[in-house]
């Protein structure tokens, strides 16, 4: 049946999960191979954490976690004996009321455990279930098959009177935890959240930087072979133009020379040319003034002929 309220159904919900998971574990490098052999399993894991982040009462805590400084303090302090859970519920409470007492002495355990009175009468543990420790049983919407069961611990140290009110308005039913839950792991799980949630925050963030180097570094080499063949491309081409421009500036050289040659033969072929034409002209000039003393010669001998014959006439006729 399709859903006419604007929310999605559950088969769609299944498939937008199902996308999520596919997108953040498939390629992952830890959790790949998990994924490929049950992918079932982390699209449920998906699922629960967007309820346990959709809630409201997770926002309720969230706003109040960051607005008030002293609650900042107790959360964040590592100092064994000192009940977080107690301040941090004492804030949380929908209605007035003094907290309870937020020390309850030196530690007991080396591993940071307080040391807590007893549960009220009013709550009676089962017989798996530790006496100091409360067990909520909060089941969460399934996406399409059964999803695995949160179990959230309190600290027994709370009156009843807060436990139940504050249980009684956010919806969660108190229920017996399942036998195969034993009282070390469930003690584990309630103490040792917020006391190692820094460390592993802190070393979180050191591991996703040394993973974000080393992905900058595999980024880097992955392109340095590239920007090798780039540069030795680019000075295989500077190369070329500069040995273009030599071949080029040369051969303007040669060309240069091979006119300049051309220009001087030219002249020394001209200057010849001249010389000979000069030589011409004086051998004529002389064979000019030869001919004009032939006939002088010529003219005196005619003119002594002439003298000569004019006085034989006149002997004569004397």
């Amino acid at each position: 049946m399709v859903a006419t309220d604007g929310s999605s159904s559950g088969s769609g919900k299944g498939q937008i999960y199902s996308v999520i998971a596919k997108l953040v574990f498939m390629d992952h490098i830890k959790y790949g191979p998990a994924y490929s052999v049950n992918p079932k399993k982390f699209r449920n894991a998906v699922c629960n954490h967007i309820r346990i982040c959709q809630a409201p009462r997770a926002a309720m805590v969230h706003r109040t976690w960051h607005s008030n400084l002293s609650m900042a303090a107790k959360v964040h302090s590592s100092r064994p004996g000192i009940d977080h859970t107690g301040a941090f519920y004492s804030l949380i409470r929908p209605h007035g009321g003094a907290g309870p007492s937020m020390y309850y002495g030196p530690s007991q355990h080396s591993s940071h455990t307080p040391n807590v009175s007893n549960p009220p009468s009013a709550y009676q543990p089962g017989p798996c279930q530790p006496p100091n420790e409360i067990c909520l049983l909060v089941p969460f919407p399934s996406c399409g098959e059964e999803v695995s069961t949160s179990f959230i611990t309190l600290s027994s140290s709370l009156p009843s009177k807060t436990v139940h009110h504050a249980i009684k308005n956010s919806g969660i039913h108190i229920q017996q935890p399942l036998s195969v839950w034993c009282p070390n792991a469930i003690k584990l799980w309630g103490v040792t959240q917020s006391a190692t949630s820094l460390p592993h925050s802190a070393s979180g963030l050191k591991k996703k930087k040394a993973k974000l180097n080393v992905l900058q570094q595999v980024e880097q080499d992955r392109h340095q072979p590239y920007i090798i063949k780039l540069k030795a491309k680019s000075e295989h081409n500077c190369d070329i133009k500069k040995y273009d421009w030599l071949r080029t500036t040369q051969e303007h050289k040669v060309s240069q020379a091979t006119v300049s040659y051309q220009r001087l033969q030219e002249a020394k072929d001209t200057q010849i040319w001249l010389h000979e034409t000069d030589i011409q002209v004086h051998q004529a000039h002389s064979l000019v003034l030869d001919k004009e003393a032939e006939i002088l010669c010529l003219k005196i001998q005619f003119h002594q002929m002439m003298q000569a014959s004019k006085a034989t006439s006149d002997g004569e006729t004397g």
